[in-house]
């Protein structure tokens, strides 16, 4: 119906959107909306449904190197796409053939989310080791469609992303953890120990949040601990098939802090900005089928000559609430660029390398 309408240059006659009680969901939690439509001129329509679909998909390039017979280095490569797709049903809003007059209606709607989600999750352009041009995505989205009856009528559609956090997504809460350890000059000569203890404000951050970490160094040796550091590691698995899988670790972000001399203790904060060093999106932690994303934070005291006392720290970051972007009644075209400007802001596609 659509591709006849266009090809004679005729006009919609008519717009449809789509609005979210919420800009987010947790896994299992029921996402109530509404379908707007405004309708310009008089015109037949036999149907108004509304596809709610859930999928992940994960293509990547793997490299191979391998020597020929004359000592020759061939490298071969190749490319993988898989997809797994979690829910895609067509719910029919209204299936009455009917004559729609000019004017504006609404039409609410509600979809039960699975309990088993995965949170949402894009990368782009990721390469590590072997592998090359990872791209990955778990994404939710509504699509509304007014079917319009007649041969050359075009079909009024309108579609809107839907964030989702896991269910699974633990409590916020403070975390803290401790560790006493040898210091032993070129791993052999101990010179005491040294105790580390780490009290952080939460779990659970939004990117570009600070961790608010407090430590406790006693520093019972006689080697002064050179200074404090604290990293922000990603850690990114990619599910193969059989079973294997391949895992990834980059350092997003790093500060440092002054240390702790020789039979002395200090007690300091420690904050880290969750913000990436390198000038990239922080991917927001998720446990999907065939990729999964988690973050730690490592506290270490760094002791020149020695192993470092080191405390890793699990956090969570989960997805910004991007505006959905649809048109609704009284929407201005002004205020929909702004939204979609902030939702580039908040959640752009930047290349991510190792």
């Amino acid at each position: 119906m659509g591709k006849q309408g266009r090809t004679f240059g005729l006009g919609k006659k008519g717009k449809i959107g789509i609005s979210l009680e919420k800009p987010s969901y947790i896994a299992g939690e029921v996402v109530r909306g509404t379908i707007y439509a405004e309708i310009y001129e008089p015109i037949q329509c036999d149907a108004l449904v509304l596809k709610a679909t859930g999928k992940e998909k994960v293509e990547w390039r793997e490299s191979h190197t391998t020597t020929d017979s004359d000592g020759n280095t061939i490298t071969k490569y190749d490319d993988h796409d898989e997809e797994k797709e979690f829910f895609k049903e067509k719910i029919v809003i209204s299936a009455i053939s009917q004559t729609y007059a000019p004017g504006r209606y609404q039409y609410p709607f509600q979809y039960q989310l699975p309990v088993k989600l995965p949170g949402v999750f894009r990368i782009n352009s990721y390469a590590s080791g072997s592998v090359d041009k990872l791209e990955a995505k778990i994404k939710y989205k509504f699509k509304a469609t007014l079917d319009v009856g007649g041969y050359y009528a075009s079909d009024l559609k309108a579609d809107c992303s839907l964030v989702v956090h896991e269910r699974n997504l633990e409590a916020i809460r403070p975390s803290e953890d401790s560790t006493t350890q040898s210091v032993d000059f070129l791993c052999c000569f101990n010179k005491g120990t040294c105790q580390l203890a780490v009290a952080m404000d939460k779990n659970v951050y939004l990117p570009s949040e600070t961790a608010q970490i407090q430590c406790q160094i006693n520093n019972n040796s006689s080697v002064a601990i050179a200074g404090m550091n604290c990293h922000l590691y990603q850690d990114i698995r990619l599910w193969l098939k059989h079973g294997e899988f391949l895992d990834f670790t980059r350092e997003m972000a790093t500060r440092s802090f002054p240390g702790v001399a020789p039979h002395a203790s200090l007690s300091q904060p420690q904050p880290l900005a969750l913000v990436s060093d390198h000038g990239e999106f922080l991917n927001p932690s998720t446990t999907g089928t065939l990729i999964q994303c988690s973050y730690r934070i490592v506290i270490e005291c760094d002791i020149p000559w020695c192993p470092d006392v080191e405390l890793h720290m699990p956090v969570t970051l989960i997805a910004p609430e991007i505006p959905n972007v649809s048109w609704v009644p009284f929407v201005t075209s002004v205020t929909l660029s702004y939204l979609a400007s902030v939702c580039e802001r908040r959640w752009p596609q930047s290349p991510c390398h190792t």
